[in-house]
């Protein structure tokens, strides 16, 4: 019975030790990977181990207290103690490596609502304000980027862009103009906070960012630096095309095929810029739809919808960034992943450097990363299988940067 019994004793503390391992390692990967950017669930997984701490705790007691020999003892309490110095280590990690704030700020009858990190050295120091991708996203979309640059001294905000989370508004009912005057409204008050040195305050883009953070530069001349991310450095409609393009080249359709659906998804356009040719179009989209190329394109609808559920997107298709670019004079990163499905690498590398030069901008850097994707992530078990890593140097490159433009470290 006693043989049993401390058979028993050890199995379970087998047991702990691992639920206490994986919950530590989750509780990593959920802020230091770049799992974190797909889900970002750290608080969660800082709960997730204490709740297994407290759980367990009372029979690892007793499991250590069965055990005979002094070996067995110290080995079981030096395993005890190094969970509890995980967890002490990741709540430092989580809560206490920088500080944190909830904000609220308007641009006209719109309130935006944020968080601010800060480092948690004294002084003022330089800050970045993310600016979203497409969709309804909020400020937990990039707040692993927001810890990550604390830490390393440069404060973020990133917020809920408007009509989405805690900000009002109507997301649709705006075109880029008014998401860069959000990110500027996001600049003003980040002027007015005691740790931070408003002569150094840049933009960070992610994806139709790429549109937003130039348009914002331009509009202001006190904004530090600008890094975009996954940029196209073409029109949204263009890059439509370049991502059917890709679609189909890589799904081994020919020239022809290609060709074939990027005429018709020009009629598409041609329908959403003027609401005229609903007929011709819907005919055009019946043949189509016959073809196994069809599918496979994705982005071309399969009927003409009313010419109304196109008011958002006929306000920002044609948007060209090239003037833009030619008007910023701030310095300008662009990172960008080799295998970006939604546009070429090289191409927005040509386009955006060929307008900042042009405008006689040459305080600029283009980077491009071979194996990454559209968010610099690359998928070692297979496409979009979990987890993903970061493509090999860009943080490094996106804190090194902006830190040599604002002169930290």
């Amino acid at each position: 019975m006693r043989v049993r019994e401390e058979k028993s004793q050890r199995n379970y503390l087998i047991w702990a030790g691992g639920i206490l391992t994986l919950s530590g390692l989750l509780v990593y990967l959920l802020n230091t990977t770049a799992l974190a950017v797909v889900v970002d669930l750290p608080f969660v997984g800082v709960m997730i181990l204490a709740l297994a701490l407290l759980l367990l705790l009372p029979g690892l007691w007793r499991s250590l207290k069965s055990q005979a020999g002094y070996v067995r003892k110290i080995a079981g309490s030096c395993a005890l103690l190094l969970a509890f110095i995980l967890m002490i280590l990741l709540l430092i990690l989580r809560f206490f490596s920088y500080d944190q704030q909830q904000v609220s700020f308007r641009n006209g009858d719109v309130e935006l609502s944020g968080t601010l990190y800060t480092p948690k050295a004294s002084g003022t120091h330089p800050a970045a304000v993310f600016i979203h991708g497409s969709g309804r996203q909020t400020r937990d979309e990039y707040a692993f980027y927001a810890r990550f640059l604390a830490q390393q001294g440069i404060a973020s905000l990133t917020y809920d862009k408007r009509g989405s989370g805690a900000s009002t508004g109507e997301l649709y009912k705006s075109d880029y103009g008014d998401y860069a005057n959000d990110a500027l409204a996001a600049v003003r008050l980040l002027r007015e906070q005691p740790q931070v040195d408003a002569g150094r305050i840049g933009l960070i883009g992610f994806s139709e960012g790429e549109w937003v953070a130039p348009l914002a530069a331009m509009r202001s001349g006190e904004i530090a630096f600008v890094v975009v991310i996954g940029a196209s450095g073409v029109s949204p409609a263009e890059q439509v095309n370049a991502e059917i393009e890709a679609r189909l080249q890589a799904k081994g359709y020919s020239g022809d095929f290609i060709k074939q659906a990027l005429t018709l998804n020009e009629k598409v356009f041609a329908y959403q810029r003027t609401g005229e040719g609903a007929d011709s179009l819907k005919a055009a989209l019946q043949e189509a739809k016959q073809q196994t190329w069809f599918r496979d394109a994705e982005d071309i609808p399969e009927e003409v919808y009313p010419i109304e559920d196109y008011a958002w997107w006929r306000s920002v298709m044609d948007f060209k960034p090239a003037p833009v670019w030619e008007q910023v004079k701030a310095p300008v990163l662009v990172l960008k992943g080799g295998r970006d499905p939604n546009s070429p690498a090289e191409r927005a590398k040509h386009e955006i450097e060929t307008a900042l030069l042009r405008g006689g901008n040459s305080n600029f850097k283009v980077v491009v990363f071979p194996k990454g994707d559209h968010m610099l992530l690359e998928w070692p078990l297979g496409e979009r299988v979990p987890p993903p890593i970061f493509t090999e140097g860009y943080l490094n490159e996106l804190v090194t940067w902006i830190q040599e433009q604002t002169g930290v470290g």
